[in-house]
């Protein structure tokens, strides 16, 4: 059962986030990198780091009591993208259609990858950082669908072998070949090995963290304060979407098809700020490339305050 004590960890865990932010940014201000430098420590931690620490969460003897709530975590953060997706295109409809897709893209891909991993760990224990993983399933498989498609208007851009190959879907059954198998305990006995993939596990939320904070340091801070429309944004990815997610599975525990952990998991990886690939797919479609260089780090640092209102709904 969820006390206040795990929801104070949740705040602390996120506070540590949000400071993480100013190294990147004072890093950018006095002018220490440039673009090229993001790109490639951005690319080191999708294609290096991040693999690591999602192939760490499935190192530890096979539980087949954990099998329940993986296979629910999956479906449910499904049903969590898809109901993200219907409520984006319900907004923003006379809003310019390259910003209508940053704002609508936002709304749906949460930070759930780089943040909520660590979070869960912190709010749930060590061991529970492979139910974040699985969360991100759903992540994987919508945001190289519908993110493109959104982005682009155009479905030739869906890309069903992205959804199935790509770094963190070939690390998640990796690590799922690992977890069912003996593999994990030989990998516990190769120490360097563990080690290494220690280390690489905590390299991500720093990085992730860093990097936003570097693109933070651009953004005209004299608009952001104007640009109510990002703001709605933020309201109905940190707020509106979670608490929706959370009236679902709460429906759906009453009839016990949803265990307590299934709730916790979905409902704080859900409550995610916006995900950093929302500048990426911005870049890469040639869309507003300002608001989206603003919704991540401004729904990054309005998290702190969100994301432990959000987990006090299981208190409820």
């Amino acid at each position: 059962m969820i006390g206040k004590s795990e929801i104070m960890a949740l705040l602390y865990q996120v506070l540590i986030l949000v400071i993480m932010l100013i190294p990147g940014f004072v890093f950018k201000k006095l002018n220490f990198g440039e673009e090229k430098f993001a790109k490639g420590v951005a690319n080191l931690t999708l294609y290096i780091a991040q693999p690591a620490m999602i192939i760490n969460s499935f190192i530890m003897d096979y539980d087949p009591s954990k099998m329940g709530n993986i296979v629910q975590i999956a479906i449910f953060s499904v049903i969590a993208h898809v109901l993200f997706f219907g409520v984006a295109m319900l907004f923003f409809k006379k809003v310019p259609i390259d910003k209508q897709k940053v704002l609508r893209f936002a709304i749906i891909f949460s930070n759930a990858g780089y943040m909520g991993i660590p979070l869960i760990r912190a709010f749930l224990g060590s061991d529970a950082g492979i139910y974040a993983t699985i969360y991100n399933i759903g992540f994987n498989l919508f945001i190289w669908s519908l993110g493109c498609y959104i982005y682009s208007g155009d479905k030739k851009y869906m890309s069903v072998k992205k959804m199935f190959i790509n770094p963190a879907t070939i690390s998640i059954a990796t690590g799922m070949i690992i977890f069912v198998t003996p593999l994990s305990g030989y990998i516990e006995k190769l120490t360097p090995l563990k080690t290494c993939i220690d280390y690489l596990d905590g390299m991500v939320a720093p990085l992730v963290m860093m990097l936003v904070g570097f693109h933070m340091a651009s953004v005209d801070w004299k608009t952001v304060f104007k640009d109510i429309e990002m703001y709605k944004c933020i309201f109905l990815r940190l707020i509106l979407c979670p608490v929706l997610v959370w009236a679902v599975l709460r429906v759906l525990m009453v009839f016990g098809l949803c265990s307590e952990t299934a709730m916790q998991v979905v409902l704080v990886c859900s409550a995610t700020p916006c995900a950093t690939s929302v500048g990426v797919f911005a870049e890469k479609f040639n869309c507003d490339t300002v608001t989206s260089g603003k919704v991540v780090p401004i729904s990054t640092i309005l998290a702190l305050a969100t994301m432990p209102l959000i987990a006090m709904l299981l208190l409820i």
